[in-house]
């Protein structure tokens, strides 16, 4: 694994989350956060609960971004774009 975060923050100060990554439903979003953890990479999940209530994704509806910490969001990203790749590769 490549190490590309920045610095970490100090103590007191805020952390701010950066949107990694947009899914369409909350199983595929559940994955790619699953994955990020995986690689201790702290990721939570925002979407719009009436979407999950009644299963919508049309039109932005059933959107889940999946965040995390803004000095570890290059990080996220290189994990999603190896993930990928591995995927491309085994199909």
């Amino acid at each position: 694994m490549v190490d590309t975060q920045t610095s970490p923050p100090k103590p007191g100060e805020e952390v701010l989350p950066e949107t990694v990554y947009v899914a369409h439903g909350l199983l595929r979003a559940e994955v790619v956060r699953s994955r990020l953890e995986s690689e201790g990479i702290p990721a939570i999940l925002q979407f719009d609960s009436g979407s999950h209530i009644f299963g919508l994704t049309v039109d932005g509806l059933g959107e889940v971004h999946v965040l995390v910490p803004a000095h570890l969001a290059e990080q996220a990203r290189q994990v999603l774009a190896a993930a990928q790749t591995e995927q491309e590769d085994a199909d």
